[in-house]
């Protein structure tokens, strides 16, 4: 009893831990990369802004989460690079809050840094440099180690970076882009490699370095021409332009910049393309070409106008005051500068605004949070009270369930042996009913014909035929009595099995053709088809003779004429011999197929009986006793398909020789059959014998025998053991025929067959 009460308490403790352990998976949804490529593969089909919307109503409305935030994504970046910010920053929030909800922290990561990045774009710094800095810690906190994660540790540093390097922190932002370049080297990402590169040259373009500038925009123009991105090509051009115009150098700073304009010119990334068309209507303001500056700086002025960048309006008016300075038109250039300080104050303004705006969202913030501390301080005794009385709970419901389900299940089990044992019995009444039946049938004829010969009423060719039925039945008995015999000896496991190496093909090809004739008589159409005629392998031709027997025995049994078919196939698969028998015949019903392999198990056909359950038992033994396995698979009125898989294996299960080369087993039947004087005699009488000279070869002396006691009459007798020897004795005898064994040692029947038909002596 106190065992019992262990095991109860421990399968109580193991059904809590289950629980939450499951509660505890439920809050933390993971997705597989597989479950990320499919989102990704779906989210590439929307090739723009419009699609990408419909695909998120969609996917929200399918609640495919996933596939939703990924959409999002997406359609934040199509908006940053459509200088549309402050929707971009909306979209990205959005996804952040999905991302957050399945707990998707690559995600999360991702959608913060675009955030950030959206954020220093607009100038509000600070904005920038928080959510970046959150990406970073969420990405030191995950344990995940994929190109991906890692991709978003080194995007969150090089936004840090730019924040610095904007709020003129040299040091820092230096620091932050050497570890974002180590971290892209360690990813083989030459996009990566090229936008930090040009972003430690601005650091040395900033400190007046121009020559150390130089070197890094050349290494990010490399890297950006291995990525194949236009756009970093031509941000090196502005940057070279930049610094040949610091240079004085102004006709290849304009030349540089041109090239960067011409990149960028059909490209959807409008604020980078501004800075190439402002530097070049600054240089040609300072060349004096003064239709090319009108014309360049017009452009900007209209572009910013429509994306509402007021950075760059302000430039533009600037340039606006310059050129018409240069021309002498006074009121314009007045009214130039006058926009120009305009928009730039505007532009003080707004960042003086967003920032004040941040300190107060900030202050909200850390005051809501405050609150939340002190509730949740408050709630922490209720919640544990909360948490025990649903353990205690859970505890008392799973042991009233647990002694329920242990109930059941002893019920069950009993169930379940009184079934086992009724159907053991009635499948022990059934095998002895039956083998009851097969023995008295055969016995029956054989008294009363017994009988009528001891009483003399047959004589003449009723004899014979009587003679002929007793002989029949005799031997289906002594069939049947041999196959519980191979069933019990092979069980267990008493005596050796003869083990032989040679080509089974040959020798199955001698079984299948013994049925022919009873095939033909049945109209049944029997197919031997080889994939090849020669494999070697160590098999038991016992076991394969009956093995080949019973299935080939039982196909030709239930398959109908005239179309009947029996298809016998031997090919090599992998490492193993892979034998078929199929039929087109009555096949086996579904509740018999999983069973017939048992032992006295008989299925029914028709409502009779069929077989007495020994022979597929028997087949099953006996291939497993080879070490290979049998399968079949069948449907009614469709016919049936036996497989058997034997391994492939070499001078492994063949006995030690003796010291005259025989086999073991080989001598002791040879010599037991020497005990019986069943040695067979040459009957030679010398050159006078006109008789036909027959040579048997075979190792087996009583067969041999047999053989002789036959034929000794009107033949000359001649024997060898193997088939070097009957080779050898062949080419002294020249005989008119030879009959030979297959399976021998030293040379079997078939190679010497072989030999004699490459004879010009024998062939």
């Amino acid at each position: 009893m106190r065992e019992m009460q262990k095991h109860i308490l421990l399968y109580i403790t193991l059904a809590v831990l289950l629980v939450i352990a499951s509660c505890s998976r439920r809050s933390n949804a993971l997705f597989t990369q597989a479950d990320r490529q499919l989102a990704d593969s779906l989210v590439k089909e929307c090739k723009d802004s419009t699609a990408l919307l419909q695909f998120v109503e969609r996917m929200h409305a399918e609640e495919n989460v996933l596939a939703e935030e990924m959409a999002l994504q997406a359609l934040g970046k199509i908006y940053r690079e459509n200088s549309r910010f402050t929707e971009a920053i909306d979209i990205h929030r959005r996804g952040f809050d999905l991302a957050e909800s399945i707990a998707d922290t690559l995600g999360l990561i991702q959608h913060l840094n675009n955030i950030g990045t959206n954020f220093r774009r607009l100038g509000i710094l600070d904005e920038a440099a928080s959510y970046h800095y959150r990406a970073l810690t969420y990405t030191m906190e995950h344990s995940d180690t994929s190109y991906t994660a890692r991709k978003n540790r080194v995007v969150s540093l090089n936004g840090i970076g730019n924040v610095q390097l904007s709020l003129g922190n040299a040091e820092a932002a230096d620091s932050a882009f050497r570890a974002a370049l180590a971290g892209e080297h360690e990813l083989g990402s030459a996009l990566g490699q090229a936008i930090n590169y040009a972003n430690l040259g601005s650091i040395f373009e900033d400190r007046g370095q121009r020559d150390s500038a130089r070197t890094y925009y050349n290494m990010s123009l490399f890297y950006n021409r291995e990525a194949r991105s236009d756009m970093g090509i031509a941000l090196c051009y502005t940057h070279f332009g930049r610094l040949y115009e610091k240079d004085g150098l102004w006709d290849k700073a304009k030349e540089e910049y041109l090239q960067a304009y011409r990149l960028m010119e059909d490209d959807a990334d409008e604020w980078h393309w501004l800075e190439a068309c402002l530097a070049l209507g600054r240089v040609s303001v300072t060349m004096g070409d003064y239709s090319a500056a009108h014309s360049y700086i017009s452009k900007a002025c209209s572009t910013a106008k429509r994306i509402k960048s007021i950075e760059h309006l302000s430039h533009a008016y600037k340039l606006y005051y310059q050129l018409y300075d240069r021309l002498g038109d006074d009121r314009r250039a007045l009214d130039s500068y006058v926009l120009s300080r305009r928009y730039a104050d505007s532009l003080s303004i707004e960042k003086t605004s967003s920032h004040m705006q941040n300190v107060r969202v900030r202050y909200e913030r850390e005051s809501r949070q405050k609150e939340l501390d002190l509730m949740q301080l408050n709630y922490a005794s209720e919640h544990n009270l909360k948490i025990a009385t649903v353990i205690a709970a859970t505890a008392i419901v799973l042991l009233m369930l647990l002694i329920v389900g242990m109930m059941w299940y002893a019920n069950r089990n009993r169930l379940a042996k009184h079934r086992l044992l009724k159907r053991m019995e009635a499948v022990r009444t059934g095998f002895f009913t039956n083998i009851t039946h097969e023995f008295r049938t055969p016995l029956t004829v054989i008294m009363g014909l017994s009988e009528n010969i001891s009483e003399g009423h047959l004589t003449g060719e009723e004899l014979q035929k009587a003679a002929a039925v007793i002989t029949s039945q005799s031997n289906g008995l002594l069939d049947l009595v041999n196959q519980l015999l191979d069933i019990s000896k092979v069980k267990s496991e008493i005596g050796t099995p003869q083990w032989r190496n040679g080509n089974i093909v040959g020798y199955m090809q001698m079984v299948v053709e013994s049925y022919m004739p009873l095939a033909q008589d049945k109209n049944i159409n029997l197919v031997f088809s080889p994939e090849q005629n020669d494999i070697r392998m160590d098999f038991i031709p016992d076991y394969i003779t009956k093995t080949m027997r019973n299935l080939i025995s039982n196909a030709l049994k239930f398959t109908s004429a005239p179309l009947g078919r029996v298809y016998v196939s031997v090919d090599v698969c992998g490492s193993n011999l892979r034998i078929r028998v199929a039929d087109n015949g009555v096949g086996i019903k579904s509740e018999d197929l999983p069973h017939v392999f048992e032992t006295f198990y008989q299925g029914s056909e028709g409502g009779k009986t069929v077989g007495s359950g020994i022979g597929l038992s028997l087949v099953n033994l006996m291939v497993r006793a080879m070490g290979g396995k049998v399968e079949v698979r069948s449907k009614e009125n469709k016919g049936s398909v036996f497989t058997i898989l034997l391994p492939i294996k070499n001078n492994l299960h063949l006995p030690q020789a003796a010291e005259d080369g025989t086999p073991v087993a080989d001598n002791a039947a040879k010599h037991h059959m020497l005990d019986v004087d069943m040695v067979p005699e040459e009957n030679n009488e010398g050159e006078g014998d006109k008789r036909p000279i027959v040579l048997v070869v075979e190792d087996n002396d009583s067969v041999a025998y047999y053989i002789g006691m036959q034929l000794t009459d009107k033949y000359q007798m001649h024997y060898a053991h193997n088939g070097r020897e009957g080779l050898e004795r062949a080419e002294q005898l020249v005989p008119d025929i030879i009959l030979t064994d297959v399976m021998m040692p030293e040379m079997d029947g078939l190679q010497m067959c072989a030999k004699i038909r490459e004879s010009e002596l024998l062939s």
